[in-house]
């Protein structure tokens, strides 16, 4: 373990001297390692001091982008393709909605730009990514600390008590537990409508209960976040989010 730990430093630092002598050499920002090291070496020079390159804060960042963030896509790509692959429905209708899409690109026999895959919207494609991710995450569940004292479902959650919240199981992967209303929180009683339940099996792969009939066809409507929120929220949501819609728009 100790091996494998001092490989990783060894690779974080290789990268941000890399990063360090690609900016002072006058280029331009290319990644996020280089964003973080210009606003280091910003920050330095407005506080009058020596940029700090090799804190722990700057390395963990960056290391949640390389094991947090790419593996994770990844993985998540695969499991698009397998559930595509199952469902040869759904994979003919995305493909029919992406050529709709991206009609010009298809009339000129080319794939679309990434420029064009980013601004054009997809309603059924979301649906298609948001189920993967919801059938097969590759994050299990995260860990929360409670700031203050609760009570969740009638049991007593002293305040700092690390709470574990499953991204699969009952009401996201399988069918809900039957709970007793009467141990539910006022504010939870008060919006019955708020919380939702799948009116399709929970265990089959279905874009459509992701999509809501809209004005101009139908329209996403996210319901769950494997992402989280607020300021714990996964930082790298945008950059995973679009490089899973690049794989899958030019692969299908």
């Amino acid at each position: 373990m100790k091996e494998a730990y001092a490989i990783r430093k060894r690779m974080l630092e290789n990268q941000v001297s890399l990063a360090v002598k690609r900016l002072e050499g006058g280029q331009p920002v290319r990644s996020a390692l280089d964003y973080m090291i210009q606003r280091e070496m910003n920050a330095a020079k407005k506080a009058g001091r020596l940029p700090t390159f090799d804190s722990s804060q700057l390395r963990d960042e960056l290391y949640g982008y390389i094991g947090a963030g790419h593996e994770t896509t990844s993985t998540s790509f695969q499991w698009a393709i397998k559930h595509l692959t199952a469902h040869q429905n759904v994979q003919q209708k995305l493909r029919r909605a992406l050529r709709l899409a991206f009609a010009e690109p298809a009339a000129q026999s080319r794939q679309p730009s990434v420029s064009e895959i980013a601004k054009v919207d997809v309603p059924y494609l979301e649906a298609v990514m948001e189920e993967s991710l919801r059938l097969s995450g590759p994050i299990m569940g995260v860990v929360r600390q409670a700031q203050v004292e609760t009570t969740i479902l009638g049991h007593r959650i002293p305040k700092g008590t690390e709470v574990f919240i499953p991204l699969c199981g009952s009401s996201i992967t399988q069918a809900p537990i039957e709970v007793d209303e009467s141990l539910r929180s006022e504010t939870s009683r008060s919006r019955p409508n708020v919380r939702g339940s799948w009116e399709v099996n929970p265990e089959s792969f279905v874009p459509e209960r992701w999509l809501k009939p809209g004005t101009n066809g139908d329209e996403f409507d996210p319901k769950a976040g494997p992402f989280m929120s607020g300021v714990r929220g996964c930082f790298g949501r945008r950059l995973a989010y679009i490089e899973f819609r690049i794989l899958v728009v030019l692969t299908v």
